[in-house]
């Protein structure tokens, strides 16, 4: 859905079950749930701007298939992002509720990560991860003269060893590098912990009139017998 071709089939799809819904009689209430992901593909960091306009699109397109609004996952870093902000402004009215991607097991950071989007006035729900994931690594660059990352006008390279810059192009150096422990995103192997902080947090949330529960994201259930 983050891409034309990916979006059009999935205008196709949804337009489908949409006529299946009227045909079976299905609940005027039934909602459609959305997770587009632009920040997945690879060009993405290279033009955040298009990505975000092209998910702002999306939604657009595919609330109209649906015939309303729509539920869309955001990851919670989205409206720190000039251009994700807009792209939440301009497909504010085809969007009925948000599922916040509040990937954090500390409970501060969990409120911090939830509590812009409840400004909307949109229906929130705030997701918590429970699976297992890889570490996270951040990357700081600063311009050289000699550097393993190169930009231009259309593209972004990375390079094993460091490049001197060429007419026309930037070059970084690696200046810094942070890795996340999973066990600050993940409640993975320690699920009790999530019903934890989802009780410590559940008052403070029910202060917003348009919170409406915590989403336990990667749970598997174990059945035995």
């Amino acid at each position: 859905m983050a891409t034309p071709d990916g979006l059009k089939r999935a205008v196709a799809r949804i337009s489908h079950l949409r006529s299946w819904k009227v045909r079976h009689g299905a609940p005027q209430g039934l909602m459609l749930e959305l997770d587009i992901e632009p920040y997945g593909l690879s060009g993405f960091a290279a033009d955040p701007e298009r990505g975000w306009r092209g998910w702002a699109v999306a939604v657009q397109a595919l609330a109209a298939a649906w015939g309303g609004p729509v539920a869309v996952d955001v990851p919670w870093w989205m409206q720190k992002s000039p251009a994700g902000a807009a792209a939440v402004r301009a497909a504010s009215s085809a969007i009925r509720e948000f599922v916040v991607m509040a990937y954090r097991t500390d409970p501060h950071l969990i409120l911090d990560a939830a509590e812009p989007w409840f400004g909307h006035g949109k229906a929130v729900q705030v997701a918590v991860e429970t699976g297992s994931v890889a570490p996270e690594v951040t990357q700081t660059y600063r311009r050289a003269s000699r550097g393993t990352l190169r930009l231009n006008d259309s593209s972004v390279a990375l390079f094993p060893a460091a490049q001197d810059v060429e007419p026309g192009e930037a070059v970084y150096a690696l200046q810094a590098q942070t890795i996340t422990d999973p066990a600050r995103v993940s409640f993975h192997g320690v699920e009790d912990r999530a019903a934890e902080v989802e009780r410590q947090l559940s008052p403070i949330l029910r202060g917003w009139s348009n919170f409406r529960g915590f989403r336990l994201h990667g749970w598997q259930l174990k059945v035995s017998g």
